[in-house]
């Protein structure tokens, strides 16, 4: 599911945490090493998610937030942010000359500037698999 959330909408958070459980407290955070990626480049994107990111000739970036029962990616187009929820039991991952995140009927491929996306991927597939080894 993908929400505006440019603005605090109670509804929205609401539908957030139902899907994906709530954020992860601070110490939580901190056990983790961290659960937000720094920003990575969108390299492609499948026609639904299209409307989310700049045109072609500018580059657009996102942001993932790891939550305990799946993800959030963050786009920013212009002066408002969008999230594309994803659970776990939707996310597949796959790692080509570029990483891909694909659910939902939607792909994106994503690089970075100083480093492949792998080191937080890695940190996505490790709650992953927590997740579905409890469940």
């Amino acid at each position: 599911m993908i929400f505006k959330t440019t603005y605090t909408d109670k509804k929205v958070s609401l539908e957030m945490n139902h899907l994906l459980g709530k954020r992860y407290s601070f110490f939580q955070k901190v056990k983790r090493k961290g659960v937000g990626s720094s920003r990575f480049i969108v390299k492609n994107v499948s026609v639904g998610l299209l409307e989310f990111v700049h045109p072609k000739p500018y580059i657009s970036y996102v942001n993932i937030e790891i939550r305990p029962k799946g993800i959030i990616v963050f786009f920013n187009k212009k002066y408002q942010t969008w999230a594309w929820c994803i659970p776990f039991y939707h996310l597949t991952i796959f790692k080509s000359k570029h990483s891909s995140i694909h659910a939902q009927g939607h792909s994106l491929t994503i690089g970075s500037h100083n480093s492949s996306p792998l080191h937080f991927l890695k940190k996505i597939l490790e709650a992953k698999a927590k997740y579905e080894k409890e469940n």
